[in-house]
């Protein structure tokens, strides 16, 4: 049980810091993000999605550009 208590919460918290790197870099690329998108990625619990969006927040060029990018992960 402690085992499986432990492995949870390490995969919580990756996922957590996979969060919070996407949005970072949707921050520092344009400044502000709508809760909306927050939501959705807030939402999100698979590491690959993630991490691929991470990647898309630093290649799009412009917010518009990676809604719609996130749109067709979900």
């Amino acid at each position: 049980w402690i085992e499986e208590g432990e492995k949870r919460g390490r995969e919580l918290g990756i996922l957590e810091e996979a969060r919070r790197m996407v949005m970072e870099a949707l921050k520092t690329k344009f400044n502000s993000v709508s809760n909306a998108i927050e939501n959705i990625i807030q939402d999100i619990k698979d590491r690959n999605t993630l991490s691929n969006l991470h990647r898309e927040a630093i290649l799009s060029n412009n917010l518009n550009e990676f809604q719609l990018r996130l749109e067709a992960c979900r």
